[in-house]
């Protein structure tokens, strides 16, 4: 589960993803927030959030932190 810090980082990399549309999607439910569809898992920034403990919710196609 991240930390404050953690979750504070992550949601800096996905800030900088958003895109030319900037499209802030961000949503809070039960013990997890879900926030952002960029960027890919499986880039630079992705491993960079699954190291700040996100995870990416293949269902939504979005980043979710367990607070």
């Amino acid at each position: 589960m991240p930390d404050m810090r953690q979750i504070r980082l992550g949601l800096e990399i996905l800030e900088r993803n958003l895109g030319e549309d900037g499209y802030k999607y961000i949503q809070a439910e039960h013990d997890e927030i879900y926030a952002g569809s960029k960027p890919d898992p499986d880039s630079d920034d992705g491993r960079a959030l699954e190291a700040l403990g996100w995870l990416w919710d293949e269902g939504l196609e979005c980043w979710s932190a367990f607070t």
